[in-house]
């Protein structure tokens, strides 16, 4: 977020070589974050009680 912010404040005041590069290294952030988010989302929660239950239905 602050990374696209400077890279818009860098864009008013005609430093758009700087702005470029830096609001495209904010979308890259952005991107690896969600990845992140998205694999901490879809793994499973591995707790006694889960690992219990399913010894016990298998």
């Amino acid at each position: 977020m602050l990374m696209v912010y400077t890279g818009k404040h860098l864009r008013e005041i005609n430093e758009d070589k700087a702005a470029n590069l830096l609001l495209q290294k904010a979308e890259e952030a952005k991107k690896r974050a969600n990845l992140v988010r998205q694999a901490v989302m879809n793994n499973e929660i591995l707790s006694q009680e889960n690992l219990n239950q399913q010894i016990k239905h298998s």
